[in-house]
């Protein structure tokens, strides 16, 4: 969360959206920023991806904060594939 999109994250995002491939966008590491960094860093990626911040997942391994959302993206994605 603190860096950033890279470059490659905004190529493989345009990449996925042009072959309209459902992806999930998760900031990793946000237990080392404040609230208010966190917000400012989920709006700065946000507006580098072309999203609205809330479609970007706060994810800390450390305190475990999104872990059980995201699990949750990850099934919803894989679900309809396994069902197939």
């Amino acid at each position: 969360a603190r860096i950033g999109p890279t470059p490659l994250d905004v190529q493989l995002k345009e990449w996925l959206d042009d072959l309209r491939i459902p992806a999930r966008y998760v900031a990793t590491k946000v237990d080392k920023l404040s609230k208010n960094r966190l917000a400012q860093a989920l709006k700065n990626a946000a507006e580098q991806l072309s999203l609205n911040a809330t479609q970007i997942l706060p994810f800390s391994a450390v305190t475990g904060q999104g872990k059980k959302e995201l699990w949750q993206q990850i099934t919803e994605l894989v679900a309809p594939a396994v069902g197939s």
